[in-house]
């Protein structure tokens, strides 16, 4: 159906789809692709991967990645509500660096309430779909990989922040453009 999208809130029309309640556990990642999990991280979101890993996973398990509208439908409700509660900016219903009670690292997956968990803060989480880089993002991500990035390379975005970044209403509605082959301890999906 049609939901309010963007900064400016316009309507836009999606197809249904379904979305996973949190983001992708160490456990569930590796159940799936038959890897090990360090004891004590498997309620943690699976980080430090690529994209091509996490839509490896999602082929493994009969699934797909979202795209980016529907990761902002999924976060914003029909609506177009800048938080998964509403549209009062209150850190303490995330796990991000202006919460005072959060760890300030990753929590498990589900570590803040429903429907669907942690879509702000925790985790950055990647989402399906070529994007063009800003000048700024093909330099800033230059200057911290190695080969450095170009604008040539695939593109995807990551949305809804991380546990060492403020809340942002802009988190409902932006995109972080990252390479595809770009992985951190704090992007999952």
């Amino acid at each position: 159906g049609t939901f309010l999208a963007g900064q400016d809130k316009k309507p836009t029309s999606l197809k249904a789809f379904f979305i996973d309640e949190t983001e992708v556990s160490n456990a569930e990642f590796c159940k799936a692709m038959g890897c090990s999990v360090e004891p004590g991280q498997e309620k943690l979101p699976k980080v430090g991967i690529t994209i091509a890993e996490a839509r490896s996973y999602a082929k493994q398990i009969g699934k797909r990645l979202p795209t980016t509208l529907e990761w902002e439908r999924a976060l914003r409700g029909t609506q177009g509500t800048l938080f998964p509660w509403g549209d009062q900016k209150d850190p303490a219903k995330a796990n991000v660096s202006d919460n005072p009670a959060a760890t300030h690292e990753l929590m498990p997956v589900r570590s803040f309430s429903g429907p669907l968990f942690n879509m702000i803060g925790n985790a950055w989480e990647m989402v399906d779909g070529p994007v063009t880089p800003s000048a700024n993002a093909i330099a800033m991500f230059a200057a911290v990989m190695t080969p450095p990035a170009t604008a040539q390379e695939p593109w995807i975005a990551m949305r809804g922040g991380s546990f060492d970044r403020a809340l942002e209403a802009g988190f409902a509605y932006d995109a972080v453009s990252i390479p595809e082959r770009f992985s951190a301890r704090n992007v999952g999906f």
